[in-house]
């Protein structure tokens, strides 16, 4: 039996029990419960550079020929991946703390939407795959900007979500096996 002081002066007993993996400890006066095998702080960090690299990748492959507008796109897709898959991680895995199977599925299916259109945002507002007239609408009509990448993306998850949404979740199921850590530090 342990006793812990809560921050209002009030104690509680807890036994100490390892059954199931579970160990108590204490963090600023709070008591906490969670597995002794933890995943490390740097998850999100971890998946959206794998992330970021895969996309990258697939976007070498897919992009097409010089002179062509596309030929810069392994650059967007790489920053929509590790920018998508970053923000994606760290507010629905890392900030709430929960690893669990449908918590990483749910956050797989959101980075597969969330990156192509972090990807079309980027690749329209920096590059000159639309013309300057195009970019100046885009200047004046706020909507416009929010709606053009919107648009490429739903078409982008027609002809590749069967690879953008598989590759995310399989990247962070290969994120959490690869920082989980044996012993509990």
């Amino acid at each position: 039996m342990g006793a812990f002081l809560f921050p209002y002066g009030k104690k509680i007993k807890v036994t100490l029990t390892y059954s199931r993996g579970l160990e108590v400890k204490q963090l600023l006066g709070l008591a906490y419960l969670w597995k002794m095998r933890r995943i490390r702080s740097n998850f999100s960090l971890t998946f959206s550079s794998f992330f970021g690299m895969l996309s990258a990748f697939a976007g070498f492959i897919f992009g097409g020929q010089e002179d062509t507008n596309f030929e810069y796109l392994y650059i967007y897709t790489g920053l929509g991946g590790l920018i998508g898959g970053y923000l994606v991680s760290s507010w629905l895995i890392m900030k709430p703390n929960n690893y669990n199977f449908s918590r990483l599925i749910i956050s797989g299916f959101t980075i597969g939407f969330v990156s192509p259109y972090t990807c079309w945002t980027i690749a329209f507002c920096f590059d000159s795959l639309v013309n300057k007239e195009t970019r100046l609408t885009f200047i004046e009509n706020p909507i416009m900007m929010l709606l053009s990448p919107a648009s490429m993306t739903l078409i982008n998850l027609v002809f590749f979500g069967w690879l953008i949404i598989p590759l995310a979740i399989l990247t962070l199921f290969l994120t959490k096996k690869i920082l989980q850590s044996k012993r509990p530090s």
